[in-house]
């Protein structure tokens, strides 16, 4: 089976391990076509350490996809992609923009994405974490790759009036008092040393992959209570859904509940395996996949 991915691994961030966890889902022969360019570091790891075949190509041509079982076109432009391609083509909505190709068969990234259209809902998923390294003073962190445009103009003083003993933001920023870290392959295994994670953003996130990697490692997420995060954090229990001006509250409520704050972080890890770990989530890929093939075969087989 060979499995063609038209994304756009541009810079570090989530659409790289969202490509890396349907490489891991899938028993396959993997080759990922980046749209316009691709970060040296990111093919560089792709390829050498999972065997990935990067392509970088300003637009998808048939003979990229002819000797493919599949193609999954991931928020890809209506120009980038011929009307019809040589295999079966599953497309997958990760948010809402004019002029998106279509498939065969339609995936939407969320419920709250996907509303009332036609399709199915297929959330991502995370991969394995086999490790943990907690620090040992209560840190709280935030993943941002880009970040410029999910930050709240008063981010630098909500962090400064933030009292934790330590403050990570993994992202194109400076903040004082806080330890900022450019986006590096790797890097969200970082949220195995945090024991929270805040998004706090005027962006309304479609999905948040990086909340279900958060609850992975056990790092109990503290969120914008809107989008695709009220599907994947349970209030209250796996993390807590917020309001503007409730994130503070919360992360200080975990600080001086260590008994709570641990029950919490287990709960996370264990939600997380079981809705959006590798094999709950290969199963739903396969689903998707088959419901992509069997579309393909009624209408041009």
């Amino acid at each position: 089976m060979k499995i063609v991915q038209v994304n756009n691994l541009i810079a570090v961030g989530g659409t790289t391990t969202c490509a890396m966890a349907v490489c891991d889902a899938l028993p396959a022969e993997h080759t990922i076509i980046s749209l316009g360019s691709v970060d040296g570091k990111v093919k560089r790891w792709l390829e050498d350490c999972f065997g990935i075949t990067i392509l970088v190509r300003n637009a998808v041509t048939p003979g990229d996809c002819a000797d493919a079982t599949a193609v999954i076109l991931n928020n890809t432009a209506a120009d980038q992609v011929p009307e019809e391609l040589p295999a079966p083509v599953l497309y997958w909505h990760h948010s809402r923009y004019q002029g998106q190709a279509t498939g065969d068969h339609v995936a939407w990234a969320s419920d709250w994405l996907r509303e009332k259209a036609a399709g199915q809902t297929l959330h991502q998923g995370a991969l394995a974490v086999d490790h943990e390294a907690r620090a040992p003073e209560f840190t709280v962190g935030r993943l941002a790759t880009p970040g410029g445009h999910k930050r709240h103009e008063d981010d630098e003083q909500w962090w400064s009036r933030l009292d934790v003993p330590g403050k990570v933001y993994v992202g194109h920023v400076q903040i004082p008092g806080v330890t900022c870290i450019p986006p590096e392959i790797g890097l969200w295994s970082r949220m195995t040393e945090w024991h929270a994670m805040v998004v706090r953003s005027p962006v309304t996130e479609s999905f948040g992959r990086c909340v279900i990697e958060a609850m992975m490692a056990g790092c109990v997420p503290v969120v914008d209570g809107r989008g695709g995060h009220c599907e994947t954090v349970i209030d209250g229990e796996t993390g807590f859904l917020c309001k503007r001006g409730e994130h503070e509250k919360k992360i200080h409520w975990l600080r001086d509940h260590p008994d709570e704050w641990a029950s919490m972080s287990e709960k996370a890890k264990l939600h997380a395996k079981e809705k959006f770990g590798p094999h709950p989530f290969a199963k739903r890929l396969f689903r998707a996949l088959r419901l992509t093939l069997e579309q393909w075969v009624l209408h041009r087989g």
